[in-house]
């Protein structure tokens, strides 16, 4: 019958096409696995371990030269004042030249006058202190960066530093070429009235100088 043969030849086709796909397919094993290795060569050992030395590297370089840096800095600093000893009425110059001098130091357990005054139990040194500005811009005087130190302990300047006529502000702009004076009042204790503290004027917020440490006696 003429329908039934034609059926047969559909179905030989069919089948022959079917079998040529699969033989096609699996007559190429070694391209699958090249594919299946080109998308997971992420999962290979050689390749973390490769990252691993990359990664030592940079962290190693930005370690050395954070190092190299900071050390640089800390030398800098160091050097940049002697270690020499100040006395009362000496000339205290810093690495951007301003001048400090302490001129006097005064005992007393009362500062200023009327409402604008301050008494304590303690004692009040009061320091008066001549700053010249030798340099080609303007210092900024605080005193916030001025200490007493005695035996490791540290003092900070009193608010009655604001009742003296001539006591430093917050903040005192000196000029170049000019010098101004002040008192700076620091609250310590009575049984230190014998001993010799050493003022300490701090690192001012706009200029790189080490501080300046003066004994605040006479020069022997």
């Amino acid at each position: 019958m003429w329908g039934g043969k034609s059926v047969s030849t559909d179905i030989e086709e069919f089948t022959t096409n079917e079998t040529a796909v699969n033989t096609s397919s699996s007559t190429n094993p070694n391209k699958q696995n090249k594919n299946s290795n080109k998308k997971n060569f992420y999962k290979k050992w050689w390749f973390w371990v490769i990252i691993a030395v990359v990664a030592a590297i940079i962290i190693g370089a930005a370690a050395g030269s954070a190092d190299g840096n900071g050390g640089d800095e800390i030398q800098d600093h160091e050097n940049v004042n002697s270690s020499e000893a100040w006395y009362i009425c000496d000339n205290a110059t810093n690495s951007s030249d301003i001048v400090f001098k302490v001129n006097s130091v005064q005992n007393t357990q009362f500062v200023g006058s009327g409402i604008l005054s301050e008494s304590t139990s303690n004692n009040f040194a009061i320091v008066n202190i001549s700053i010249s500005n030798n340099s080609d811009k303007p210092f900024s005087a605080n005193p916030n960066n001025f200490n007493l130190v005695l035996n490791g302990k540290k003092y900070n300047y009193h608010s009655a530093t604001y009742y003296l006529d001539n006591g430093m502000s917050s903040q005192d702009d000196i000029n170049p070429g000019i010098t101004k004076t002040y008192r700076i009042v620091f609250e310590v204790p009575t049984s230190t009235l014998n001993d010799t503290y050493t003022l300490v004027c701090g690192n001012n917020y706009s200029l790189p100088w080490k501080d300046i440490e003066i004994l605040l006696k006479e020069r022997s």
